[in-house]
């Protein structure tokens, strides 16, 4: 039981605490300051890579951020490099409860070291002796950052962008490795297909961090699809749905060029297609010419 009367006694008891915890505070003190350091430079550089925020600025606004962007700009991340702690405290023992690992393998110190800081003020008012006093020293030292935090990066937002000069120059200035494919998965290998469309899904999703080292952006088009294999059978409604279902339209004419009906090819086989079946087209723009044998 405390003694209310000893100052000395009730002071240790309401502001005294184990060692180690005092030495973990500090530690997670540390933490959350840096943690503070790189959440400003992970909102700076949301702010200057986020696409979908160009809409509410000015044309001055855009013409400079779009320079910083053609730079491959990067907001500086600070970091603490080490901390070093002095205190002087009033150190005591306690018995522990617990004398043994709860896991095995080693024995665990049977006592416990509290510490109580001490500074000038409560030393004159619980007259605590200087010569009664520790000091601790340590020091909290970063680990070294992973030689690829530099290749790190957040992914635009590249929904709904077209695929121009300046989307390619700020792709690659950020320094990622990039594809295109259709909404069927297929790899567009030419890129003349896809200037001036529309993005209409990317991977990995806008404001994901990752390394451009390992990371390629795959950038998907819905208009551009592979032009199916329809085949040298007779009409039929599986044909016109297939064409349908991918967004093309079709023309049915016979051998001479001349515009048929869908009744008269019916009737007749499909003597050639264009564009030729595997061909990357754009739906858009591109009308599948069925030849029949009329």
């Amino acid at each position: 039981m405390s003694e209310p009367t000893n100052p000395v006694k009730l002071f240790s008891e309401l502001l005294g605490g184990p060692l180690g915890e005092l030495i973990s505070s500090v530690g997670q003190g540390v933490g959350d300051a840096q943690a503070a350091l790189d959440q400003g430079a992970l909102q700076q550089t949301l702010e200057l890579y986020d696409l979908s925020k160009d809409e509410d600025r000015t044309d001055e606004e855009l013409k400079l951020i779009n320079l910083i962007r053609g730079m491959g700009y990067q907001p500086t991340f600070y970091a603490i490099p080490e901390t070093e702690v002095e205190a002087q405290l009033s150190l005591s023992l306690d018995l522990k409860s617990e004398q043994s690992s709860p896991i095995g393998g080693y024995a665990l110190s049977k006592y416990k070291i509290n510490a109580t800081p001490l500074n000038a003020g409560n030393v004159n008012r619980f007259g605590l002796q200087a010569d009664a006093m520790a000091k601790l020293k340590f020091k909290i030292v970063a680990v070294p950052p992973n030689a690829n935090l530099g290749e790190l990066r957040i992914v635009p937002d590249f929904s709904s962008k077209n695929w121009n000069d300046e989307t390619k120059e700020l792709v690659q200035n950020l320094g990622f490795t990039y594809e295109f494919r259709t909404p069927d998965g297929e790899l567009i290998t030419s890129e003349t297909l896809v200037e001036g469309l529309p993005i209409a899904t990317q991977a990995p999703l806008a404001a994901e961090i990752v390394n451009t080292s390992n990371t390629v952006l795959v950038l998907t088009f819905s208009e551009i699809r592979v032009v199916p294999d329809l085949g040298s059978g007779d009409w039929s409604e599986d044909i016109k749905e297939t064409i349908e279902d991918l967004g093309f339209t079709y023309e049915l004419r016979a051998l001479d060029g001349t515009l048929i009906t869908e009744a008269i090819a019916g009737e007749s086989s499909i003597a050639s297609q264009t564009p030729e079946a595997g061909t990357f087209a754009n739906t858009s723009s591109t009308v599948i010419v069925l030849k029949f044998n009329i």
